[in-house]
């Protein structure tokens, strides 16, 4: 029992010693995810380049908090399908921030690095918010979804 017991202690320490990750991003990588999630907002809502918007964008990707699209092309359809019923549009005047940021290990084995970005405009007079997420891989950041 007491080598049970020194061995689940052990394991504990090693699992939570793996855990401990930095909390806090640089000024830069705060400005790029903003940047990208900024710019997949504008481009969607100007719906002319879909190549472009589809090369910001990560699979599996995260659609308003309700479903995951699990493939380029479902994206792309989805994709198409916000410009054919909202049309193509002048996107209002758009700025981000930092709503939140995660550095996680998923089941410890998969590394998670995100920001989750609120892009705010007026759009008919009305004040709208989108939460972008932004996947922070090394050099490649991608949207890997929303939620309005």
């Amino acid at each position: 029992m007491k080598y049970f017991i020194a061995l689940a202690a052990v394991f504990y320490s090693l699992t939570m010693s793996a855990q401990e990750i930095p909390a806090e991003i640089s000024a830069e990588q705060s400005q790029k995810a903003v940047d990208v999630a900024v710019k997949w907002t504008q481009m969607l809502t100007q719906g002319k380049d879909l190549e472009a918007v589809l090369n910001i964008t990560a699979v599996p990707f995260a659609k308003d908090g309700k479903d995951i699209l699990l493939t380029r092309r479902e994206v792309k359809d989805f994709y198409l399908e916000v410009v054919k019923d909202k049309g193509q549009r002048e996107a209002p005047k758009l700025t981000g921030s930092i709503f939140s940021y995660r550095n996680e290990i998923l089941d410890e084995c998969i590394p998670m690095v995100y920001a989750i970005v609120a892009v705010d405009f007026e759009y008919d007079g009305d004040k709208e918010r989108v939460l972008v997420s932004v996947l922070m891989a090394g050099e490649d950041y991608k949207v890997t979804g929303f939620r309005d």
